[in-house]
This record gives C-alpha cells, sequence and structure tokens, in this order.
C-alpha cells in the first residue's frame, strides 16, 4: 500500500497502481495544482483523434474507446522528465479501498489482461470486508 513517506509528496495521487503498472492512466486521480501548472494549465489532448460528440451508446467492442488512452504516453513522458511525484492508494488495478473503477465506466466488464489484477482488488476488498 501507500507508504507515508510519498503519500506526503505525490503531485498525482491514483486510485491505483495503472496498467502498465506506475502509468498514470488519467481516469481516476488527483492533481495538485503546482503539476498542473508544470503543464502550463491543459492536458496535452493532440495525438487523441476520436470523437463521439452527440453520441451516447457504444459496443460492445472495448476497442472501440481505445484512441482515447493516447493522452496516458505524454503524460507518462512529462511525469518520467519532469519527475514528478506520483501515490497510489492501492497496488491492484483500479480497485482501491476508495473506488472501485470499472472498464469504460462498467463495473461489470474488464479487459481480459487486467481481470486478474482487478480480482486481486476485490480479493482483498472481501478479505478486509469492506466489499
Amino acid at each position: 500500500m501507500i507508504k507515508d513517506k510519498y503519500y506526503k509528496k505525490w503531485e498525482i495521487l491514483c486510485n491505483s497502481c495503472g496498467a502498465p503498472a506506475g502509468w498514470v492512466r488519467g481516469s481516476c486521480e488527483f492533481f495538485k495544482p503546482s503539476f498542473i501548472e508544470k503543464l502550463g494549465g491543459k492536458f496535452d489532448l493532440s495525438p487523441v483523434t476520436l470523437t463521439r460528440e452527440g453520441i451516447t451508446t457504444s459496443s460492445e467492442d472495448i476497442r472501440e474507446l481505445y484512441d482515447w488512452n493516447s493522452t496516458v504516453e505524454p503524460l507518462m513522458n512529462f511525469v518520467e522528465a519532469n519527475k514528478v511525484k506520483i501515490g497510489y492508494l492501492s497496488p491492484a488495478y483500479r480497485v482501491s479501498t476508495f473506488c472501485i473503477e470499472g472498464e469504460r465506466g462498467y463495473i461489470s466488464n474488464t479487459h481480459g489482461s487486467n481481470t486478474q489484477n482487478e480480482d486481486i482488488g476485490l480479493q482483498f476488498l472481501k478479505d478486509h470486508e469492506i466489499i
């Protein structure tokens, strides 16, 4: 879990460890104003080409929205280049004692490569009678 020395010094606090581990996904994080200032006040969304303006449904194909993940690499390049400190609320993917995230918003969905790590987090919550 979180080591106190990292918890106090974070500029980005993530719900979980990310995938790959250590990567900031951008879906459930807290960003300190100092980090936003370093970014120049905005996130780089230029790699994203997918627009879904006016669309309120999606298919069962989770790859349909993969382009939205294009923000992760530029963000992580910035984090590494600027030695930004990151805190994690959980070592399990998408699961902490504070929040259970879902695949594209659906807790019932999971991406096959992530299921095992998500299940570890859910089992931790069950073992400690949190859920």
